[in-house]
């Protein structure tokens, strides 16, 4: 590709253009008497030089991924794009962007693990964290924190779609540029089971104990709405007559309404041990 084209590429793949623009923007550049190969087949691909396609003319004109996705058999997910094969396709051949939206230092992560460890909460998460409690911040010294999400967005007027993303707590940059689909489904009913989660889940054990000289990465937090959490993570629902699972809040003796400093539920907070007994069996394999 030329260097204007791949340009262009670039900045539509990490969101910075819409497919629109790059087709106006090609044509002002052959209009200006400049030739490029790619330039004159993606202005073919368009239909009658309408912007209408242009999304999937661009499709056609992309180099073929060496990040492949992964087949889940007999499952409601069909398909999932593995952290462990991401990790290494990216840190590999797009070093700059890796280091930028996953806030890979240089001189590794050592001093942000052990900031962690010397407060109060984090401390406790460390000696309850599976992959922690058998490490130093020494040896996480290139092993990256990040956030494990789902969520259901709206995707035409009567369905939904779950989707499952990943990222760095330290990268920089727009959600759209640093959040990393691991997969996407349907919210409506399916035949078949999740029977994805194994995998994924197996892919961020082996990126918490990566080869000598590679990044790795710690899953420390998993963020959801309420409808994720209480629907397929299995908490008491928010619209149920049991308490909240977080505070024992109710609409009795303890309001849930209530927000003045006195409020009963504020002294009856769940501990651990009780938040966990709360949840659904059987338990949901991220939970478990």
């Amino acid at each position: 590709m030329g260097q204007q084209f791949r340009y262009w590429m670039s900045q539509w793949a990490w969101g910075g253009l819409s497919a629109a623009s790059v087709v106006h923007s090609a044509e002002a550049f052959q209009r200006d008497g400049h030739r490029d190969a790619h330039v004159d087949r993606l202005l073919s691909s368009c239909s009658s030089r309408t912007i209408q396609n242009a999304d999937r003319a661009l499709q056609r004109l992309l180099p073929v991924s060496q990040c492949k996705s992964t087949e889940v058999p007999n499952s409601k997910v069909k398909e999932v794009i593995l952290p462990a094969d991401w990790l290494k396709w990216v840190s590999s051949t797009t070093k700059h962007k890796f280091v930028q939206k996953m806030g890979a230092e240089e001189g590794g992560l050592e001093s942000w693990w052990q900031s962690l460890k010397d407060t109060k909460d984090g401390a406790e998460l460390w000696s309850s964290h599976t992959h922690l409690r058998t490490k130093t911040p020494a040896d996480l010294k290139y092993h990256l924190p990040v956030v494990l999400h789902e969520d259901a967005v709206p995707i035409s007027k009567h369905q939904s779609a779950y989707v499952r993303s990943w990222s760095s707590i330290l990268g920089m940059g727009k959600e759209t540029d640093t959040k990393y689909m691991i997969c996407s489904y349907l919210k409506a009913v399916s035949d078949h089971p999740d029977r994805s989660w194994p995998l994924v889940l197996a892919s961020f054990d082996e990126l918490a104990n990566p080869s000598p000289g590679t990044w790795g990465v710690i899953v420390l937090f998993v963020t959801g709405d309420l409808d994720f959490v209480c629907n397929d993570l299995g908490l008491p629902h928010f619209n149920s007559n049991q308490h909240c699972a977080l505070c024992c809040a109710n609409v009795s003796d303890k309001p849930h309404n209530n927000d003045h400093n006195d409020a009963r539920w504020r002294n009856a907070l769940q501990t651990n041990d009780e938040f966990k007994a709360a949840l659904r069996r059987p338990l949901h394999p991220l939970v478990a």
